[in-house]
């Protein structure tokens, strides 16, 4: 079986005098079977047109510079799979026991108490054939980092053996198993790769509810706690089946502002870019690693305080303050690990690990912080009419947005994600959202029309509910078309020299002359190349607002059988609320809009019930 999730639970409760006690656990046992999932089996070939805009040196044809590449068979990098194997990842292992007491210290407040303890362990591969990244330290200098894999030590010992394990020095980049065992990793350890879960992670939460007043036209609440997101285990299939000790991803990389790079006396062309992979060693290919050895649950710290209130007999208000803050993130390096410093020249030497290429591999180094102030009011249901207005403002930070929004998910430097700590690509600064439902005063039972018969046929039973939308916008990173760093960063930048805002229109959301590339392309010229300055979701994109509204009609016609209509239209008005523009410096289109989503759609249906 592929895939298999064993799940075993129970709670026990007890109430004794004031406490109400609670013990219980959950326990989860998977594995993944069969998985075969290769970075490029059929590969990837990448133009950016560096050769044919001489560096970026010609400005304004980065569109054609790409083709013009293309047609000259001129690649800026690629990389395939070589050996996919096929990967059997069982052993997976999420325990979770807690303990939770609420007590009754008075009618007018309660506490929860609670402790959660959190155990998961990471797959192993049945037939070991997996592989982690070992850094030894940081330092931009060969022999710092190591291959650790899961074979036993007579196979990992003989891996020294292949000229794709020895470095360009000449000594070997595999682990040895007296290093192995020198580090502690020895038995399960080793074969899952991993210094964690260790002794899991302990989980504190706490509650209060107090009605100051003594009667609920008043309510607080406060809580706080401590709680394990979910590690992207998912991917782990993905890693372990390009893993360098069986399958390898050759790479082929060139030098912004560089000539083509030769092959045999020849310039690199597409036909034998990757003519020497059959001797790939672990600096020529794109490794892709099991997740850090060095482990951590992802943790979010959560807190919140909110006051409820009744106004009237049918009108209710609640504000609140709610915030978090996440740490040990967990962060998939797609492609970006082992990033090159600025300079000139190939990347390889200027690497963090000289010895190994770019690399895949998770880590849970990344930080998250949200906070938020909101308000809701509620009118409960009385005399046909239901209302909710909510009201939301928000401030929602991090250093990286994870593996959901494609560009905005590069940092510009992957080895040092703190520059680009700031708006997440998903915050939303201001949300309010109003509901209703109405039920029309016509027919049996209601204050007009109500005599029933033919009439009541025609004018009972009608109800309109609504939803009305409005938002501000995402946040978007400004990038630049070319590399000017010549580190190999997918999310370069350029410089800001002003603020950035512009005339929010489809055609130009945003001033380009504040976002410059000259001074980058003058360092790189004179060969001192470095990143650009401009943030990362420094600038606001289109807001939102939307009106949704349905129009109802339950009609019974005998005591058996009945018939409801619907008519319901989304974007009623037909607002255009467009996407985030193209933010690319360089680009022909940058500061425009090119897309939008759904325009009003109109639906009806017809439901007979008998």
């Amino acid at each position: 079986v592929p895939d298999t999730v064993e799940k075993f639970g129970d709670t026990v409760s007890k109430v004794r005098g004031k406490h109400t006690l609670s013990i219980g656990a959950d326990l989860d046992f998977w594995q993944t079977n069969g998985i075969e999932d290769p970075a490029q089996l059929n590969g990837l070939i990448q133009f950016n047109g560096e050769f044919s805009s001489l560096g970026g040196e010609t400005p304004g044809v980065s569109a054609v510079s790409d083709l013009a590449d293309l047609e000259l068979g001129y690649p800026s990098g690629g990389i395939y799979t070589k050996n996919p194997i096929v990967n059997h990842l069982v052993g997976g292992r999420w325990i979770s026991v807690f303990a939770q007491d609420n007590i009754i210290v008075s009618p007018n407040l309660s506490v929860d108490i609670g402790l959660r303890w959190e155990y998961r362990r990471q797959p192993m591969d049945k037939n070991n054939e997996i592989a982690a990244f070992f850094p030894l330290s940081n330092t931009y200098t060969p022999g710092d980092a190591l291959l650790l894999t899961a074979l036993p030590d007579a196979a990992n010992d003989a891996l020294c053996s292949s000229p794709c394990f020895i470095s360009a020095s000449g000594e070997c980049l595999v682990m040895s198993s007296s290093m192995r065992r020198a580090k502690g990793l020895t038995g399960n350890k080793v074969r899952e790769l991993s210094y964690g879960p260790g002794h899991g992670n302990f989980e504190p939460r706490v509650g209060i509810s107090w009605r100051p007043t003594k009667s609920d036209k008043l309510i607080v609440h406060a809580g706080a706690g401590v709680f394990g997101d979910m590690p992207d285990t998912n991917i782990m299939g993905s890693f372990a089946n390009n893993n360098p000790v069986f399958t390898q991803t050759p790479t082929y990389n060139t030098s912004f502002g560089a000539p083509p790079p030769l092959t045999d006396g020849l310039p690199t062309r597409t036909g034998i870019m990757f003519l020497n992979s059959a001797a790939a060693t672990l600096s020529s290919i794109t490794s892709e690693f099991m997740p850090s050895p060095f482990y951590h649950a992802p943790t979010v710290y959560q807190w919140s305080f909110s006051l409820q209130s009744q106004l009237s007999q049918s009108w209710a208000l609640e504000v609140a303050y709610v915030g978090n803050r996440g740490v040990h993130l967990d962060f998939i390096h797609e492609g970006t690990g082992n990033q090159a410093a600025p300079g000139i020249g190939p990347l390889q030497p200027r690497r963090v690990w000289p010895d190994f290429n770019s690399m895949f591999y998770d880590s849970y180094n990344r930080v998250s912080n949200y906070n938020a102030l909101m308000a809701k009011l509620n009118k409960k249901l009385s005399n046909g009419l239901w209302v909710n207005v909510s009201y939301t403002f928000a401030r929602n930070l991090n250093d990286n947005d994870g593996d959901d929004d494609g560009q905005a998910a590069f940092n510009q430097n992957d080895n040092n994600p703190r520059p680009d700590y700031g708006l997440a690509g998903f915050n939303v600064e201001q949300t309010l959202v109003i509901s209703s439902t109405y039920q029309l005063p016509f027919g049996r039972g209601q204050r007009f029309l109500g005599t029933g018969g033919f009439v009541n046929v025609l004018a009972g039973g009608w109800n309109v509910s609504g939803i009305i939308t409005a938002r501000t916008g995402f946040p978007f990173t400004v990038t630049s078309s070319q590399d000017y760093s010549n580190s190999g960063s997918l999310s370069p930048r350029p410089d800001r020299v002003c603020n950035g805002s512009g005339a929010r229109t489809v055609t130009d959301w945003f001033n380009v002359n504040c976002f410059s590339t000259a001074a980058l392309a003058q360092s790189l010229a004179n060969g001192t190349p470095r990143f650009g300055d401009s943030g990362r979701d420094i600038l606001i994109g289109p807001g939102l607002q939307e009106w949704d509204i349905s129009l109802s009609k339950q009609t019974k016609i005998s005591e058996r059988f009945g018939v409801e209509f619907s008519a319901e239209a989304f974007n009623l008005f037909n607002h255009p609320n467009f996407s985030n523009p193209n933010a690319t410096i360089g680009s022909s289109t940058a500061s425009v809009i090119t897309s939008a989503a759904f325009p009003r759609d109109i639906q009806l249906g017809l439901k007979v019930a008998f």
